[in-house]
């Protein structure tokens, strides 16, 4: 079970941490595709260093952390009465030491990849006009192993932003 949610969560780190390439407003499955790309690629650069914890935090602080919603998703996990009830620099100490243990628990996570790959399935009903979408996807382990993956986009100026996701439906 730790092995699946470790990879699981690489992958899912490496879709998020991707910087974004263009300034247009891209389709939300172009860009966790983007990302994922761009992971996976770093991972396969680097796979004879992925056992080193700095080579890791840098991969996924750069490509995954561009294209979280960190405020929502912080406020999310405090909950809303709490959230409102913090003051703005509790919020900003929150936020940096959440993002700081999502960085670190997800670096870990991806020193288990294993040249897995994911495939994205078309959105339902579109995106355009729509200020929120979700996205399904699979892994598809080494093993043949299939690992569904849902994330929750929220549009972010010209493009998207993940703000939440669930691991076969946790």
């Amino acid at each position: 079970m730790k092995v699946k949610v470790k990879s699981i969560l690489l992958v899912f780190v490496g879709l998020l941490f991707v910087s974004t390439v263009a300034t247009a407003q891209v389709e939300p499955i172009g860009l966790l595709k983007s990302i994922s790309n761009k992971m996976i690629s770093s991972l396969e650069r680097n796979k004879n260093r992925l056992n080193t914890p700095g080579v890791i935090y840098r991969i996924v602080n750069q490509t995954l952390v561009p294209h979280i919603a960190v405020y929502r998703m912080s406020a999310s996990v405090v909950g809303r009465k709490h959230w409102q009830a913090a003051s703005k620099v509790q919020r900003e100490e929150f936020i940096r030491l959440f993002k700081q243990k999502v960085i670190s628990y997800y670096s870990s996570a991806i020193a288990s990849y294993d040249r897995d790959r994911v495939v994205f399935y078309p959105l339902r009903g579109g995106y355009k006009g729509r200020r929120t979408v979700s996205v399904q996807s699979v892994i598809i382990r080494r093993t043949g192993q299939r690992v569904p993956i849902s994330y929750k986009l929220v549009r972010s100026g010209d493009g998207w932003k993940v703000y939440d996701f669930s691991i076969e439906n946790v």
